[in-house]
């Protein structure tokens, strides 16, 4: 049984910026993971790598969508209320 660490308290040999995250992967995903990474200890750092490029990659999708986006036309509530009417 793992050891519980009180609030704030790290694990031993670890950086003070990491956590530990327990998560189950498809064994062929595992596999690649393996081979993308190099080696064990690398595993952390290959997930935080590709995690930190999808962000990016989102960000970049939602701009260039933003950007394909006409502005909407300014109207006034006026036009709004004459249209509704018409």
């Amino acid at each position: 049984m793992g050891k519980v660490l009180a609030e704030g308290e790290l694990y031993a040999g670890r950086r003070a910026s990491s956590t530990v995250l327990q998560l189950d992967l498809d064994r062929e995903a595992a596999a690649l993971l393996r081979a993308f990474a190099g080696g064990t200890k690398s595993l952390g750092r290959e997930v935080s790598r590709l995690i930190y490029e999808e962000r990016a990659r989102r960000e970049e999708r939602a701009r260039l969508k933003q950007a394909e986006q006409p502005p909407l036309p300014a109207t006034s509530a006026q036009e709004r209320r004459a249209s509704k009417a018409g």
